[in-house]
């Protein structure tokens, strides 16, 4: 049952990307509710296949590799459609749904059979701490593609090569308001993550606090978003300033999520 949800959901966001193209170079109103109701239908498929290994083993399924990116891949397409039906903007689908169909395709080279996992994981503080952690950075892919797709359009205005591709993307004024709101958010789930994570620890293992490789990166990224959030209201950082820290703040999280599992040992390298 599993197994056909995930290919109903792979099958749904491919023929869903193939109409946020279309749209993206012919703008028509099929395109753009077509695109919008099939992203709706295997996200919809997506969140099943991820209730289902959930309801089997009565736990949250987020200890595996395969559940951690399958479960940010979910959350990227849920970010994707909520600005679509709230700002419009339906061809920010075109550049970011392919990160997130790719982010699927690679957790689905690493699928598991659903496996019990150990009774310390299952513990009402771990059941808030990762879903925040990876909502935080379902909001930081997002801003990361918006930024990407601001410093192209900035280039495009300010070299006066307004073609095709500058019309079809939003203002630098609605990329730099989308890309504060996903960052301010982003920080937020990251700071609960980060505060039910140390509860979790301290029920665990007797200790809020361990300074373990995987600790001092998620605080070394949040320092980076509150830096950011700190420029931008009080230096007035805005535009392409922002859009370069948003990269900036991307890679340290990056890091944390898969350099520190690959470099350094802890007990956060349970997710494999």
């Amino acid at each position: 049952m599993e197994l056909i949800l995930i290919y109903a959901t792979v099958f749904l966001y491919l023929l869903s990307l193939a109409a946020y193209w279309l749209y993206f170079f012919r703008k028509t109103p099929l395109f753009e509710y077509s695109s919008l109701i099939v992203l709706g239908l295997g996200g919809l498929s997506h969140l099943c296949s991820l209730l289902y290994r959930s309801m089997i083993l009565n736990y949250l399924p987020l200890t595996s590799s395969y559940e951690t990116l399958s479960f940010l891949s979910f959350c990227i397409i849920l970010i994707i459609l909520l600005i679509q039906l709230r700002h419009k903007i339906t061809v920010l689908g075109s550049f970011i749904l392919p990160v997130a169909l790719l982010i699927f395709i690679v957790a689905l080279g690493m699928y598991k059979e659903i496996e019990p996992v150990k009774l310390i994981f299952r513990n009402r503080w771990f059941s808030v701490h990762l879903p925040f952690v990876f909502l935080s950075y379902a909001n930081f892919v997002m801003s990361l593609g918006i930024s990407i797709v601001y410093l192209i359009q900035e280039h495009q205005v300010k070299s006066h090569r307004i073609g095709k591709v500058s019309h079809a993307l939003p203002s630098l004024a609605m990329l730099d308001s989308l890309n504060y709101k996903l960052l301010s958010l982003g920080l937020v789930f990251l700071s609960i993550g980060i505060v039910a994570g140390a509860v979790w620890e301290k029920e665990a293992f007797g200790s809020y606090w361990m300074w373990s490789p995987k600790e001092v990166w998620a605080l070394i990224t949040a320092l980076i978003y509150f830096s950011w959030l700190h420029l931008r209201f009080f230096k007035g950082w805005r535009g392409k300033k922002s859009a370069f820290f948003s990269i900036a703040g991307f890679l340290s999280m990056a890091f944390t999520y898969l350099g520190v599992n690959t470099l350094f040992k802890g007990f956060h390298n349970f997710i494999k």
